[in-house]
């Protein structure tokens, strides 16, 4: 048959016991001036053998040498991974853990537990964000970041089991390989979360507003606050303390500039937070509401544009209230 190969060397595991049988569970190389062979057998050793001087052996010698054996899980290695152009590789095992450890010392770098008490599966190396991608049997993926030291984020997004991780080399499209299908998820870097916990009750509404230097958000919130936040930093920059009625919905008006909030006692309330201080507005009308405003919305009306000079907004804002009354 075609092609034909040939036994050239065999790699043994030098098992621990010589009653207990031992083998290779996974296998990475890296090549290189030094090409580099990992092995990680079921009693959970990491094996790192290293090619031979070739100009001084005859093509009947050993190819590869065992440069270094060392004990990393306390359960079969079911994965190894070693890092093209730096000296550490990545180890997965039956114990639920992530290792990386140093390709040259054999040092454990560092080591994480699976948070959801399963065992992982797959593991992917994204060196442009020095990303470490492993995904388990209960469906979770999981990014961790070597420079930050810490997982940047952990995600349930699949039912089933994820068998295999695998990176495109565009770096932005993540290939999932489950028992009955195949997921193709897009990556998205960038993009900042941050828990807001500011407020002391259950959040009503949030709104957001565009401006020539980033943004701001609103929220309003029954612990009778409005906040405003700066939507870079997402920090709050000022807020106001509503000092009777509960606030129970809110709505900004981009062309007015202001936010209107409804409250439990069917009030309706104008608030202006452009200036050093904020403050409450007067308004004139009477409230045709019984019961708690439940939702507000805003409804942009257009004007006629040929009876109004040129440059000139035309239409207005229209405010829709819901409530709880009949």
């Amino acid at each position: 048959r075609f092609p034909s190969y040939a036994v050239r060397q065999r790699l043994e595991t030098g098992g621990s016991s010589k009653s207990k049988e031992t083998w290779f569970l996974s296998i990475s190389t890296r090549e290189g001036e030094t090409p580099l062979a990992f092995a990680g057998d079921s009693e959970g050793y990491v094996h790192i053998f290293k090619r031979c001087d070739l100009s001084q052996v005859n093509a009947f010698d050993k190819l590869f040498e065992l440069l270094w054996k060392v004990k990393a899980h306390e359960l079969g290695v079911s994965k190894i991974v070693a890092v093209p152009m730096e000296s550490f590789l990545f180890t997965l095992s039956y114990d639920q853990k992530l290792k990386a450890m140093d390709s040259v010392s054999g040092q454990t770098v560092f080591q994480e537990t699976n948070q959801c008490n399963t065992v992982f599966n797959s593991i992917a190396w994204d060196s442009t964000s020095q990303d470490v991608i492993v995904a388990d049997n209960k469906g979770n993926l999981g990014f961790y970041n070597l420079i930050q030291e810490t997982w940047i984020t952990w995600k349930n997004v699949s039912d089933e089991s994820i068998l295999e991780v695998h990176l495109l080399p565009s770096k932005t499209r993540l290939l999932l390989l489950m028992p009955h299908s195949l997921q193709v998820l897009e990556i998205l870097r960038g993009v900042k979360f941050k828990e807001l916990k500011e407020h002391s009750g259950p959040v009503v509404s949030i709104s957001s507003r565009s401006m020539n230097e980033g943004g701001v958000l609103y929220t309003a919130a029954m612990d009778n606050t409005i906040r405003m936040w700066d939507a870079e930093t997402l920090e709050c920059i000022k807020c106001i303390k509503e000092k009777k009625e509960e606030i129970t919905a809110m709505i900004y008006l981009p062309r007015a500039n202001v936010i209107i909030t409804g409250h439990e006692n069917s009030d309706l309330k104008m608030w202006s937070l452009d200036c050093e201080q904020a403050y409450l507005r007067t308004v004139t009308g009477q409230s045709v509401h019984e019961n708690t405003i439940s939702a507000l919305i805003v409804v942009h009306v257009h004007g006629d544009s040929s009876v109004q000079p040129e440059n000139t907004p035309t239409g207005f804002e229209l405010v829709v209230a819901g409530s709880y009354d009949r």
